[in-house]
């Protein structure tokens, strides 16, 4: 591989991402704004010529609770906190009512129809691999049902990201057994290291990286062949602030990485969640358009060229071959 490649991961979760943390109805308009944005997201990335991999909760294939409920996995997590359960929460709190923030095949469709687009694991549950309670057996049974859901879909899958970014490296054999040929990892620097006891100070660190240089983002695969091919994250586009400087500061950050990746052939690796544009959709996608004019200008000039998780998996196979 002899140019800069730039890679957009996004992790595709509506509800299933945050049900222990806020109510339904709290949210509505978000994710209203959230599923109105997806189509107008794959429209910028057809427009651009982005590739891009679509890190998606296995329950979205479902179109209703009772499907659901009629094809869960073998082994279930018995976490030690109940709330974090997708599988208590579908048995204890659920409204059908509000299927569509909770199930989206048309969008799945949607989003494979799309040329570049690549539908790829964020578990089944949004499964946690670090939560105290869960097993080896558990998150294999959740990751094959999801693997074997997509396939009724006519999707393979070969990309994983774990839920909350909880990189868990005892897994990768698990990983490997189901198939799954390429994952996202977490930054190589201490705050963002999921096996590291979350607290104040790592959080602090997280959000200025975004406004200012912490550590050098952009890199090179590993000579490693082993599988399944570990691609570094390299930064969160933040959902927007209240402060405009602080927006402008994330967008010329970003930016300048692109850049510094393409003029020294290496890899930048930008993820997000569609639902992260729910809250100012006219202004995230006037960003997001900032950010993929940028990646065609480099492109024409450094020949930095869009990839999806599964392709650069291709490709590097390739280029050792």
């Amino acid at each position: 591989m002899n140019n800069g490649m730039f890679i957009i991961s996004l992790d595709f979760e509506l509800y299933w991402g945050i049900f222990e943390k806020s109510t339904i109805s709290d949210k509505k308009v978000y994710f209203n704004n959230t599923i109105k944005t997806i189509p107008r997201i794959l429209k910028r990335f057809e427009k651009y010529e982005i590739e891009a991999t679509w890190a998606t909760v296995g329950f979205l294939f479902f179109e209703s609770i009772k499907q659901l409920k009629q094809n869960l996995p073998e082994k279930i997590p018995v976490y030690h906190n109940n709330k974090v359960s997708a599988f208590n929460y579908i048995d204890n709190s659920y409204d059908d009512f509000y299927k569509q923030y909770h199930f989206a095949p048309d969008i799945i469709q949607l989003i494979n129809n799309t040329v570049g687009q690549e539908i790829a694991s964020h578990t089944l549950s949004h499964y946690y691999c670090l939560e105290p309670g869960q097993t080896p057996e558990t998150f294999y049974a959740d990751l094959k049902k999801n693997i074997d859901l997509a396939k009724q879909s006519g999707i393979n899958i070969k990309s994983l990201v774990f839920p909350r970014n909880q990189y868990n490296p005892a897994y990768e054999k698990i990983v490997k057994l189901a198939g799954i040929t390429a994952i996202r990892s977490n930054p190589d620097i201490w705050f963002w290291d999921a096996n590291r006891k979350e607290n104040i100070w790592k959080k602090i660190f997280r959000t200025a990286d975004a406004y200012i240089p912490l550590f050098n983002s952009s890199f090179k695969l590993s000579d490693n062949k082993e599988l399944p091919l570990k691609i570094p994250a390299s930064r969160f586009l933040r959902p927007l602030s209240k402060y405009k400087i602080l927006n402008k500061l994330r967008i010329i950050r970003i930016k300048k990485e692109m850049t510094y990746a393409a003029k020294t052939n290496k890899i930048y690796h930008l993820w997000w969640h569609p639902h992260n544009f729910g809250y100012y959709p006219e202004t995230a996608l006037s960003e997001l358009d900032e950010i993929l004019k940028h990646y065609k200008t480099l492109k024409q000039k450094y020949n930095f060229s869009s990839i999806n998780m599964r392709n650069i998996y291709q490709k590097n196979i390739k280029s050792k071959s």
